[in-house]
């Protein structure tokens, strides 16, 4: 991740000698040079953004402001570059991976959810955030020690708190807490991702929550072991869904069909232009 004050003086920096420029830039991962090593990064460069997880990314990067941690350590930022020098990339041993399970569910209102998830409070080992209409699903879903942090191993501080944090003295949104059973059981034994699929295995004693740290959008899939489940909207922006117990191997999948029906269609006008375009002959036998 370069960090919001390097991202402002990246924008604004520019000299007379465009190789030394991009170099820069892709020292520093600026726009999209980040794609020709793939490495991933938070913010990203596209000529398009989804709604929710773009509010993310202006929380993020609107102001100069050091960006909370917990934010950081549930979006999976590893490094980060300097303030002081937009060079020199710092190392974040408490980043998340990609996908984490059995957090206990927090039920809110969009409101509230992004100020929580923004807060110096929020902690995503522990909590995750999700609609009030996914609340009827947390009856039988169980919840395990959180993600232990990795600079706090062998630190007794990094368990202490056991309850899902409220944050009560946030305003303008609506907060439904839940509590639920430890399954200290539920782990996450191999992920791999890719564009367009992810593949997670997960062993479990009782159903938990899955938490996935990319966008949710509506063309995306889930299943269990071929049977399919339910994506919710979590932590704002992203994605969780109820994983039954025991050992699963949870697949997601990107199918965007009317994106595979608008490439057939215009292949088939392309072909439909060609043959119009080609001159008719006239048959010989014609006089």
């Amino acid at each position: 991740m370069i960090s919001p004050a390097n991202n402002l003086k990246l924008y604004r920096f520019a000299t007379t000698n465009a190789f030394n420029d991009y170099i820069c830039d892709r020292l520093s991962l600026f726009a999209n040079c980040n794609l020709l090593d793939a490495i991933p990064k938070v913010n990203g460069f596209y000529s398009l953004y989804i709604r929710d997880g773009d509010a993310v990314r202006a929380f993020l990067y609107d102001s100069t402001n050091t960006p909370p941690a917990p934010l950081c350590d549930f979006l999976g930022v590893s490094h980060i570059t300097d303030p002081e020098n937009f060079l020199e990339w710092k190392y974040r041993p408490g980043y998340l991976p990609l996908a984490t399970v059995g957090q206990k569910p927090v039920f809110a209102d969009e409101i509230a959810t992004f100020k929580a998830i923004t807060s110096a409070e929020f902690d995503p080992r522990q909590t995750v955030y999700l609609p009030l209409e996914a609340k009827p699903f947390a009856s039988t879903v169980a919840s395990r020690e959180p993600t232990p942090d990795p600079s706090l191993e062998g630190n007794s501080l990094g368990r202490e708190r056991t309850s899902a944090p409220l944050l009560g003295g946030v305003r303008g949104g609506f907060i439904a807490g839940e509590q639920v059973r430890e399954n200290p059981g539920a782990k996450i034994l191999k992920a791999n991702f890719s564009a367009h699929r992810g593949e997670i295995r997960i062993a479990a004693e009782e159903p938990s929550w899955l938490v996935i740290a990319q966008n949710n959008y509506h063309c995306w899939r889930a299943s269990s072991d071929g049977a399919p489940l339910r994506l919710w909207q979590a932590n704002y922006a992203f994605q969780a869904a109820v994983v039954p117990a025991g050992q699963h191997l949870v697949k997601l999948e990107y199918r965007d069909w009317e994106f595979v029906a608008g490439t057939v269609l215009s292949v088939l006008t392309l072909i439909g232009c060609v043959a119009a375009a080609r001159p008719l002959r006239r048959p010989s036998w014609l006089p």
